[in-house]
């Protein structure tokens, strides 16, 4: 129970100051970023996807990062048909093709649609191209818990 209030307290302390650094700072992608994560898991998908589309120019939306956590995002929120298009436009963005991200994004996005087939096949490739890629890692436990 101290913990729970620990991190709520420290969340809300984190929300307020990437809040002011976010707006003071707009070029800053990264910070941007951190401060849609910590709405996520405050205020939930839609709330952070609104914030993200509102407060990032179109280059930022094209960042890999950013690109992939709203393709996530709009998964959470039903939206798959989105999501996929959003994945296959972060792969398709991506110079290297031997980074993870993609594969990571589209495994998510297909355990959200409930392909546990299809999310295992992405999260593989993800592992094979970097076997100690953490999202990968955690998404794999995830998807062979699936039914």
């Amino acid at each position: 129970e101290k913990a729970k209030i620990q991190r709520i307290k420290a969340f809300g302390v984190g929300e307020k100051n990437l809040h002011v650094i976010a707006h003071r700072y707009p070029d800053d992608v990264y910070t941007k970023a951190e401060y849609f994560e910590v709405l996520h898991y405050h205020y939930g998908p839609k709330a952070a996807l609104d914030t993200l589309y509102r407060m990032s120019s179109s280059d930022q939306v094209q960042n890999p990062f950013v690109l992939g956590f709203a393709a996530e995002l709009e998964a959470e929120l039903g939206n798959f048909e989105k999501a996929l298009k959003m994945a296959e436009q972060l792969r398709t963005n991506l110079k290297n093709r031997n980074v993870p991200k993609p594969y990571v994004v589209f495994a998510d996005v297909y355990h959200k649609m409930g392909k546990k087939a299809d999310a295992k096949r992405a999260v593989e490739q993800a592992l094979k191209l970097d076997a100690g890629n953490i999202d990968a890692q955690r998404l794999k436990i995830k998807i062979n818990e699936m039914k």
